[in-house]
């Protein structure tokens, strides 16, 4: 069996236990049927409950454990996808309010890495507040810059940090990065 149908299928059992609502992103564990000989504890301990546990990297992350297989973990948002539209995300989901714990449908798209990377919050080393902006210390200015792709892109030396904010938002709304990119969360 491909890893993809494998995934499907443990996807499929996954989004069979839960109750997902597309309008809040609010995952609840589902109760299982007293036929079942765990169904007194697994009801007391997690029904109705809010599912899985946030990660280091502020996802909520799920794991499930079915018989006869290893444990099957998968965040949140992927879940939220499948749930929704039947299959497994092609590429990277997207939170586009950049709130990873936001797993409504409407927050959600399925696009290509390079997509996703064009909606990212302020990287932690950004020192001027200003996402593509940085202090030259050789030239006493302020240098616009981006990557695109992975390519590097030299805006220009400023004299004022306001002309290469300017510079670099134009840069980057010209090559499809959101409004909210750079933002700091």
């Amino acid at each position: 069996m491909s890893i993809e149908r494998e995934l499907l299928e443990l996807a499929a059992k996954a989004a069979c236990m839960v109750d997902y609502n597309r309008d809040t992103g609010s995952m609840i564990w589902r109760s299982k049927d007293i036929s079942n000989p765990d169904s007194p504890r697994w009801n007391a301990r997690y029904a109705g409950k809010e599912c899985g546990t946030i990660d280091d990297k502020g996802y909520r992350r799920i794991l499930f454990r079915f018989s006869g297989g290893a444990p099957f973990r998968i965040r949140a948002h992927r879940l939220a996808w499948f749930i929704a539209n039947g299959t497994l995300p092609s590429g990277e989901i997207d939170h586009i309010n950049q709130d990873r714990a936001d797993n409504r449908l409407a927050n959600l798209r399925d696009v290509p890495k390079t997509i996703n990377q064009r909606n990212g919050t302020r990287k932690s080393s950004n020192t001027s507040g200003v996402p593509g902006v940085v202090w030259h210390k050789q030239r006493g200015k302020w240098c616009a810059q981006a990557y695109v792709d992975g390519k590097h892109h030299h805006l220009g030396l400023f004299e004022d940090i306001t002309e290469a904010e300017i510079a670099a938002r134009q840069f980057r709304a010209a090559h499809g990065f959101t409004e909210t990119h750079g933002r700091k969360l």
